[in-house]
């Protein structure tokens, strides 16, 4: 018998009614998390709790079951909910409380990724009830590439991206969705963020010239009038955004430029602008944000966030500095958009199987780099009749491989993405390549025809090396990227007693850039990843050298540093100290720059330095060595005059004296770049310049095109 006193039997009915329709699994989940208490997190991967609002009280738990009964819901909701988790879910279930008890007026679903947790973090995550999912990615894909999966996997018209240490507060979604409907010019709208005692956090955001942003009302009174009238804005923190999934999709998604976090919301604010949509910020929609508590913050995490701003300042500016000036409209170009995305990774349809398959394995991270460019130039080359699919150990964005392609002006939109265990599971490719930097392949072959591409084999602990001997015996061949790699690959072949295979030598796809030699500007010019270790590109020691070229000459002269970014914590601060060994310098850098941005850099500079091999001892140790060279012949194409450590693949690439030089101490690099800067020496510099162009036409993308095709078509003949 129900007891009437003191309003429990509405409260009461509505248990009754969840249970009902939830049956008792999903009502007993759902009441687990809404009940649970949020405890000091003990563990190793969590600090204690952030000040944050009350949980649910016990008076409110039915209300609040019957909220996510009603509307939580897997059944086509209107807005997915997304949610990062990256070992903090206590946080992550207090996010979901509050989106559970204060949503109401509109269907919707909560994808909650995580970004590699320790698993024992996340079991209270993996049975939240109907209407939330949990995709385990198994890494950390870091913000921007953590919502371009969840995008994919989201079923709603819009996308919500939401914090998990941002609390919203009744009534938001409604309100939020109401403001992107009510005016069509809308691409983004966002809510009215409050700090926990209430003051304003967040009332919108504007960014100045210089790419600095500043959050209105910022520990105002939320109740100033000011603050509470709905307006454009340049953007609104993705803590919580709400966008048409369709707008996000075609604008690329938060773009990898910005990995690991920051700056990636507002440009995707900025590319809306350009797409002709803009950003609202709505302040009758409130959410409570505790800034920070989502990364796990600390004093170094603190110091990390302000070095990770800076640097994504400076690629933010360098992409939307004309527009950030003039505040024109021409001055905000249209983006090319990625298109309808691909199935889901899954098992393929039948249809597709009757076609032949094309697995290409990686393991490394999908980033703007040589061996990427190398793996998705062939998957885009077979890709012309065959079925082809890139292959990794963890998930990744189809958004992220569309941007790829056109960051390396290849066409992927055939290709679609797998992991490795989704491969496995379908019926055997017939062909496999599979990238890697060992003597032996990081996986086995999965096809009949299978070829490892091997960048450099690098060393090999024994107990590693004999776990897997076995899996080149299932391979047709290597492939390699100089004669210098094929060499160690032989040698490490007899050393190591394994199967005599065929090393074949197929040097990697180079775009070019059209230049003048005779247009040249006193640049020196170097294209490299930032990283520490392994064979680095040594821009230490090139910004060394030129403060040594800066003492000698008599004249202006700038040295550009370009290249992609990589977001691990070392990488990242040895950015950081590059940059304070350039101070004083007239020394850019250009970190992920467009593809236009840099094709720019290699016409204007006259003078291309490489430095890899530099100051090691590359007969003990080979791998320091450049294994090719890509970014020398790019420059050699735009007539750039290119220095080059003497040793590894660039003696492949440069005859020296001829189109280029190659060096073996800093002093001759000083030396013979002073020779060719200056009025007096432009007629040798033109001259080797030229020579370089003509050099590079070994190398041009559609040779490689055609020997990879022709390894495929050369084995289907054999077997018909």
């Amino acid at each position: 018998m129900v007891r009437q006193s003191g309003g429990f039997a509405p409260l009461a009915l509505k248990c009754l009614h969840v249970l009902q329709n939830e049956g008792l699994g999903g009502f007993r989940r759902r009441l687990l998390v809404l009940r649970r208490n949020v405890p000091d997190d003990r563990s190793e991967h969590n600090r204690e709790a952030p000040s944050r609002p009350p949980g649910i009280a016990p008076a409110d738990v039915p209300k609040a079951l019957a909220n996510a009964q009603r509307w939580c819901s897997d059944e086509s909701p209107e807005v997915s909910i997304l949610i990062i988790n990256w070992n903090a879910t206590q946080l992550t279930l207090e996010c979901v409380r509050q989106i559970w008890a204060n949503t109401e007026g509109v269907f919707y679903e909560i994808i909650i990724v995580d970004n590699g947790s320790d698993p024992r973090d996340i079991v209270p995550l993996r049975s939240l009830g109907s209407g939330a999912r949990l995709v385990e990615l198994g890494i950390n894909r870091f913000f921007g590439e953590a919502n371009n999966i969840a995008a994919e996997h989201a079923r709603g018209k819009y996308l919500c991206f939401v914090n998990n240490d941002a609390f919203v507060q009744p009534g938001w979604l409604r309100t939020l969705v109401e403001a992107i409907e009510d005016v069509p010019a809308v691409g983004a709208v966002g809510p009215m963020f409050l700090f926990p005692d209430n003051t304003l956090q967040e009332a919108g955001c504007t960014v100045d010239e210089n790419g600095y942003p500043t959050r209105l009302g910022r520990h105002l009174n939320p109740a100033d009038s000011e603050f509470n009238v709905a307006k454009f804005v340049d953007y609104i923190s993705a803590a919580t955004m709400l966008v048409e999934k369709r707008l996000f999709i075609n604008a690329g998604g938060f773009d990898l430029a910005y990995e690991p976090a920051y700056y990636e919301d507002i440009d995707l604010c900025f590319k809306l602008l350009a797409m002709g949509r803009r950003t609202r910020y709505c302040p009758a929609a409130k959410v409570i944000h505790i800034e920070g508590s989502s990364a796990n913050d600390s004093k170094a995490a603190q110091d990390r966030r302000k070095a990770l701003g800076d640097l994504n300042r400076d690629k933010f500016v360098d992409r939307w500095q004309v527009y950030l000036k003039t505040r024109s409209e021409d001055a905000i170009s249209q983006p090319k958009t990625c298109g309808p995305r691909p199935r889901n990774d899954a098992v393929l349809p039948l249809e597709d199987i009757q076609r032949e398959r094309v697995a290409v394995y990686t393991s490394f991270a999908l980033t703007p780099g040589g061996g990427e460019r190398y793996i998705l130039t062939l998957a885009a080359a077979l890709s012309n009749k065959r079925q082809v699919s890139i292959v990794t150990p963890h998930p990744y964005s189809h958004l992220r491989l569309r941007n790829l392609g056109r960051e390396f002006g290849v066409d992927l939109s055939q290709c679609d993405l797998m992991t490795y265990e989704t491969l496995v599971r379908n019926p055997r490719p017939d062909f496999m390549f599979t990238l890697g930097n060992h003597i032996v392949p990081p996986v086995p072959a999965y096809a009949t025809n299978s070829w490892y591409l091997c960048q450099f084999p690098f060393g090999l602990d024994a107990g590693e090396l004999e776990r897997r001997r076995d899996t080149l015996a299932g391979y047709r061949g290597v492939n390699v990227y100089s004669d210098y790699t094929k060499k160690h690959v032989l040698r490490l072949l007899k050393e190591h007693q394994l199967p005599s295979i065929p090393v074949d030598v197929m040097y990697p796809p180079v775009p070019h850039v059209q230049g003048d030699a005779s247009r040249k500007k006193n640049i020196i010019l170097t294209v490299g990843r930032f990283f520490v270790g392994g064979h680095s590109k040594r821009q230490d020691l090139m910004i060394a050298a030129f403060r040594s070229v800066i003492k000698n000459f008599d004249g202006d002269v700038e040295f550009h540093l370009a290249g992609s970014s990589m977001p691990e914590p070392l990488h990242m601060a040895f950015i950081d100290d590059l940059k304070q060994m350039a101070h004083r310098l007239p020394v850019k850098f250009h970190i992920n720059p467009t593809t236009r941005a840099l094709a720019e850099l290699y016409r204007d500079a006259a003078v291309y330095w490489h430095a890899t091999g530099l100051h090691s001892n590359i007969e003990r140790e080979p791998e320091k060595a450049e294994h090719f060279g890509i970014s020398i012949v790019e420059a050699m194409s735009a007539a750039c005059v290119p220095f080059a450590f003497n040793g590894g693949g660039p003696r492949e690439i440069i005859s020296n004296g001829v189109d280029g030089f190659l060096y073996d101490t800093t002093e001759q690099l000083v030396e013979q770049t002073m020779g060719l800067l200056g009025d007096r020496n432009i007629d040798r510099r033109i001259q080797l310049g030229n020579a370089a162009g003509i050099a590079a036409e070994r190398y041009k993308v559609g040779r490689f095109v055609s020997t990879v095709r022709r390894l495929v078509d050369d084995v289907d003949k054999q077997q018909s």
